[in-house]
């Protein structure tokens, strides 16, 4: 005689229906705080479903008893993550000049100075690296840490109209909005170390944008371009290595704006020219 098939039939069905429910909740920050409600729910509808006999169907009850128990534990481990994992702090302040960081080489070296906070500072060359005087073209402008050489950073000649090079890059680059026009830059990059052996990443540690005349920023566009910034090695001390950087700027504003460059997360800032 085959066991009766009815309401019971379901609590397997649901078990299962619930595991899945809770294994969405705990992947998602803060939602992971209440995964465990439907893990629960799942956990218990599959025991009672294993232990029915009323039931035909065990492997729902079992896979509700297992996402269940998988989601429970994940939520937890989400759930810690989410509230007391560390936020990082972006942007620093345009014209600060030093700055404090914490951070460690992305090589890793276990001499004491990984473990020492970065302190940043930009010297001053032929210029200041503020808005109202930032560094000329083709200067090499030298950044240290707790006075020691850095890093050597070097902007080349600003191409105001790259859009024949963003096309010819790839033909699925999209054309610039009218009224602005593709701005392509190389930066040249010299990492001189730390006191280690480590390397460092300058796509990690520098952030360039558009400074507008009116206290605005332009962040890089995402067109694919040759020889691209983010696409650059570690570098090991006295490596250097250029990339180039494309942006999309409204057309009569290039001459009136700077290239703004964050080095460090929270750690120092300058100005240089565009041309």
């Amino acid at each position: 005689m085959a066991p009766a098939v009815g309401s019971r039939e379901t609590v397997g069905l649901l078990a299962l229906i619930f595991g899945l429910v809770a294994i969405v909740l705990a992947v998602i920050p803060f939602a992971a705080l209440i995964a465990w409600l439907p893990a629960f729910v799942a956990i218990g509808l599959g025991i009672a479903a294993l232990a029915s006999k009323s039931v035909a169907r065990k492997g729902r009850g079992l896979a509700g008893i297992i996402l269940g128990t998988v989601a429970f534990l994940f939520a937890i481990f989400v759930s810690v993550a989410s509230l007391f994992w560390p936020t990082m702090p972006f942007g620093p302040t345009a014209g600060d000049t030093t700055a404090e960081l914490h951070d460690e080489p992305a090589g890793g070296a276990d001499d004491g100075a990984a473990d020492r906070p970065s302190q940043f500072e930009v010297i001053a060359g032929t210029a200041t690296g503020d808005p109202d005087d930032p560094f000329a073209v083709g200067e090499a402008i030298e950044v240290t840490n707790h006075g020691e050489p850095y890093y050597s950073i070097t902007f080349g000649a600003t191409n105001p109209d790259a859009a024949d090079v963003v096309s010819s890059e790839n033909p699925y680059n999209e054309l610039a909005p009218e009224g602005s026009s593709y701005v392509l830059v190389p930066l040249t990059v010299q990492y001189h170390g730390d006191g280690s052996d480590a390397t460092r990443s300058p796509v990690y540690d520098l952030r360039v944008s558009f400074a507008t005349g009116d206290g605005g920023t332009i962040s890089e566009d995402y067109a694919l371009i040759p020889d691209p910034f983010f696409m650059l090695p570690e570098l090991q001390p006295g490596e250097s290595a250029t990339g180039n950087l494309v942006f999309v700027i409204p057309d009569g504003t290039l001459d009136a704006g700077t290239w703004l460059v964050d080095v460090g997360w929270d750690g120092v800032s300058f100005h240089a020219a565009v041309r």
